[in-house]
């Protein structure tokens, strides 16, 4: 059983509780806003996906229209996913061939789209807060490459700009989230990550 919708209508956190259910589906509308507010949609992505998967049910993200949102939403957790960037709607006896000819090859360590690269940050970042109260830990967890390192490490990904604000948004994260500097960086790296990947879409 697969409830649809969900975020949307009639399906409800609420349902997903008293409706036994195998599989939910997040709705697309949630994703709409992605071109305006790349976060928020990210943000709903990751915690829908977390609580479903919390209470043992699979998740489908649908509304995926490009390859970015795709990495996005297997970074973020995701099972399954579901838009016009994997297939439109098709005849029944057209889906054989095209399930054996399409492929979109995904690693979630190494993303290829800046959308991706800003799912991996997100994650970063909450691990981050995470170790709030342990210094130590907190400092070496800085030092490891993150999804975006390795997002410029593709050919042709390099960005100096965006490379220069990842290096600085490192250094300030030693003195921990509260810092404000380190808000500031924080929020100039997301907006850098989200016009790249507006720039990569067009």
């Amino acid at each position: 059983i697969e409830q649809d919708d969900l975020g949307s209508g009639y399906s409800s956190l609420l349902r997903m509780d008293q409706v036994p259910c195998d599989r939910v589906k997040i709705d697309q509308a949630l994703l709409r806003s992605t071109l305006n507010r790349p976060v928020r949609a990210l943000v709903f992505i990751y915690h829908l996906t977390m609580l479903a998967h919390d209470c043992g049910v699979q998740v489908t993200v649908e509304g995926l229209d490009d390859d970015g949102l795709i990495e996005a939403a297997a970074i973020l957790g995701a099972d399954h996913g579901q838009g016009y960037a994997i297939a439109p709607p098709m005849p029944v006896q057209e889906v054989m061939s095209w399930n054996q000819a399409w492929s979109l090859p995904i690693d979630p360590e190494r993303p290829r789209t800046a959308l991706g690269a800003l799912a991996g940050y997100l994650l970063w970042d909450r691990k981050l807060a995470m170790l709030t109260d342990s210094p130590d830990r907190a400092a070496d967890f800085i030092k490891e490459p993150s999804l975006v390192h390795r997002y410029l490490d593709h050919p042709g990904k390099s960005d100096s700009n965006l490379s220069m604000i990842l290096e600085r948004t490192q250094i300030v994260a030693l003195r921990g989230q509260k810092s404000l500097k380190y808000a500031q960086l924080r929020q100039e790296l997301i907006e850098q990550l989200s016009a790249t990947w507006l720039q990569e879409r067009s």
